[in-house]
């Protein structure tokens, strides 16, 4: 059996860190901060299916296709010599995502299943411009940080099957 699917669903990750370290050198011992954070809201999935009936009731199928999400990316930069800076990324990012899952019939066109899915959407970078206070060698400069968004997804779900049997 093979078909398609589309699905819509909250896809909540929120994480960050602030990681505080010293400089070496001519400033040793001087501390300074960065920061990071990424997070998205929302997954969209277009997938195919390929499956194969086990019983007369249950479905086992494989799943592959395009996914959507949009990612949040940002990062920040403070010392104690008043250098601070602070860039984002937000951006609509296609991934890919494949997974498998099994599809019992309970009642005349209702389904239940169960599913798994890996989703990858590749890199998004965030790019800070550190200003450095006045009297300092250099201007500016750049602090980029890149995040690299994958997920495993466990689901359950109801279905209702339109002109079923």
């Amino acid at each position: 059996m093979y078909g398609a699917e589309l699905d819509f669903d909250a896809f909540s990750l929120k994480a960050s860190r602030t990681v505080v370290s010293a400089y070496t050198g001519l400033a040793a011992g001087s501390p300074f901060a960065t920061s990071t954070s990424i997070n998205t809201d929302w997954l969209f999935t277009a997938r195919g299916r390929l499956g194969v009936t086990v019983t007369p009731s249950m479905l086992l199928y494989a799943t592959g296709g395009l996914a959507l999400t949009e990612i949040k990316a940002a990062n920040g930069f403070t010392d104690a010599f008043n250098a601070f800076g602070a860039g984002g990324n937000r951006e609509t990012k296609a991934g890919w995502t494949v997974g498998g899952g099994a599809e019992w019939m309970v009642a005349r066109n209702w389904t239940i299943k169960a599913e798994y899915l890996y989703v990858d959407f590749g890199k998004v970078t965030a790019v800070a411009t550190v200003t450095e206070p006045a009297g300092s060698p250099g201007a500016s400069s750049a602090l980029a940080t890149s995040f690299d968004l994958k997920a495993h997804l466990a689901r359950v779900g109801f279905n209702y099957i339109f002109g079923g049997p």
